[in-house]
């Protein structure tokens, strides 16, 4: 009976009805988009991170981790990335070597760290072969090519076929000077590989290094983190003498970032579902001083003011879950379009490189985040229905009948 009262009383004013319904659609779609954008966030960030800086997995000599040595290799270096490649769900696996050295020009000089690569395995676990910008990926120039990024190539003067020189040391500690001509450039999404890498071939390197069959580093990409902590335990078993790492030992900012952009999400989301309670506060409280002298008349009558209150929260409750699939299924929508076509930043592109993001933001949403917004819903009808129906149930009826 007094749902039924309740759901009537909801249409006698249809137009203040209405607004309170679109208000929750729109608090709705708006929350639904804020988590679905933050998720291109959180997923851009932690994911250009283990695709371009620390792949899945790393391996390395356990005492190179200490100070980066570059006397401190992976010996047998082929059987082992053989090994590791027949692990399940491995998609590339890239053997590097690395030195830190000096890249001169004629247009100035600058500190670098240069990986020894092979073309094709990198493409394969970081696809830099398609964040070629200008000239190509290791074609066209027989002896000593070099990859620089754009951000390098600029700060230098460099363009295709330009001669630089790389001063570092081999494995002996000795002295070693080298000319390359530039066969590319490239950008990503990484800070790191833009502002201070550079890329060689793996067999001119260890030719100027000194090394055999030896690398410093090997980067594994998998098909997903689910993968993470059985691959990583069997690469710790069937190589003991070295230390595999996976991208979270790695880099702990980055989930320290994700653990705070959460922290963020939550605080934003509870910005705006406060909005919305205030504006349900401020229609339904104007529904009850509408009704003053019918709710006199139905206390008067023997309606409890324990009723009195139950209806006119489940008036509001009413509306909001109204309001709610509206604004669930133009959320959802919007977020399953823009996750086809992205959000595109392209006239910000340098500025978010420089922190590790794409141009193009591809929002989504999860069931987790379908269960948030339901009870932010249901969180949001009931404060916002608390207030009028105290005021309600606070009428003295022989004065309400009074009221006109």
């Amino acid at each position: 009976m007094l749902f039924l009262i309740a759901w009537r009383n909801i249409w006698r004013s249809r137009s203040r009805s209405l607004v309170v319904m679109g208000a929750v659609t729109v608090g709705i779609v708006a929350v639904v988009f804020i988590i679905g954008f933050m998720n291109s966030y959180l997923d851009g960030f932690s994911a250009n991170s283990v695709h371009y800086d620390f792949s899945h997995i790393q391996m390395h000599d356990s005492t190179y981790l200490e100070d980066e040595g570059i006397e401190y290799l992976i010996d047998d270096a082929e059987s082992t990335i053989g090994q590791v490649a027949s692990l399940p769900g491995v998609v590339g696996v890239s053997g590097r070597l690395r030195a830190s050295g000096m890249m001169s020009s004629s247009g100035g000089a600058s500190g670098v760290v240069i990986a020894g690569i092979d073309p094709e395995a990198e493409n394969a676990t970081t696809a830099l072969g398609e964040k070629i910008k200008s000239g190509a990926y290791f074609e066209g120039i027989k002896r000593n090519p070099i990859l620089v990024s754009r951000i390098v190539a600029d700060k230098l003067g460099l363009k295709e076929r330009s001669k630089v020189v790389l001063n570092f040391q081999d494995v002996e500690g000795n002295p070693v000077a080298a000319s390359f001509r530039v066969v590319g450039t490239f950008s990503t999404a990484s800070a790191r590989f833009n502002q201070g890498w550079v890329f060689v071939r793996q067999s001119d390197l260890a030719r100027l290094l000194g090394t055999d069959n030896q690398v410093h580093e090997v980067a594994i990409y998998l098909e997903s983190n689910a993968l993470l902590e059985a691959n990583t335990a069997e690469l710790r078993a069937d190589f003991p003498d070295y230390a595999s790492q996976t991208w979270i030992e790695r880099a702990p900012a980055i989930a320290q970032v994700e653990e705070q952009t959460s922290a963020s999400l939550g605080i934003i989301v509870g910005i705006v579902m406060l909005a919305l309670v205030f504006g349900i506060i401020n229609t339904m409280l104007m529904a009850v001083l509408e009704r003053v002298h019918e709710l006199g008349m139905l206390m008067a009558v023997g309606m409890t003011r324990r009723r009195v209150f139950a209806m006119i929260m489940l008036e509001t409750f009413m509306l909001s879950l109204m309001g709610a699939p509206f604004g669930i299924l133009i959320g959802t929508g919007l977020i399953t379009y823009l996750g086809r076509v992205g959000i595109d930043f392209s006239a910000q592109a340098d500025a978010l490189e420089q922190f590790g993001f794409d141009a193009i933001f591809y929002p989504s949403l999860n069931p987790e985040d379908m269960i948030t917004v339901a009870v932010a819903i249901m969180i949001t009808a009931l404060v916002g229905s608390i207030f009028p129906a105290r005021r309600a149930v606070k009428l003295k009826p022989v004065e309400a009948l009074r009221h006109v």
